[in-house]
């Protein structure tokens, strides 16, 4: 069975450029440019680890990161200079991320 990741972001580019980096046969990653599709799909089969962008339309990561289930690990990924969170990440990532830094954190967390 895979280890999945989810990842969030409004922008459907940055999705497709995250999928197609990361994804590989051992590692599936979902995308979803809207919070409420992430929540249902959360619901239907949980992921391993969440990616969670802080700018979004209608909520910000840090808001939607309080929703989702506490036992799964959640990375913050911004582009702001200062974004005011709250929740306990395991990292906090700046945009453009660092594409090494993405896939070690993925690595630390997916099983041998």
């Amino acid at each position: 069975m895979p280890f999945t990741v989810f990842y969030l972001d409004d922008e459907e580019a940055l999705c497709e450029i995250f999928s197609d980096f990361f994804s590989s046969d051992s590692v599936q990653i979902e995308t979803f440019s809207e919070a409420n599709s992430l929540f249902e799909a959360t619901l239907r089969t949980p992921p391993d680890l969440f990616f969670i962008d802080y700018r979004l339309p209608e909520q910000n990561g840090d808001e939607i990161a309080k929703a989702l289930p506490q036992s799964i690990p959640k990375v913050l990924v911004t582009g702001e200079i200062r974004a005011d969170y709250t929740y306990d990440f395991i990292a906090v990532l700046s945009k453009p991320y660092d594409y090494k830094l993405v896939q070690e954190i993925i690595d630390r967390y997916k099983p041998l």
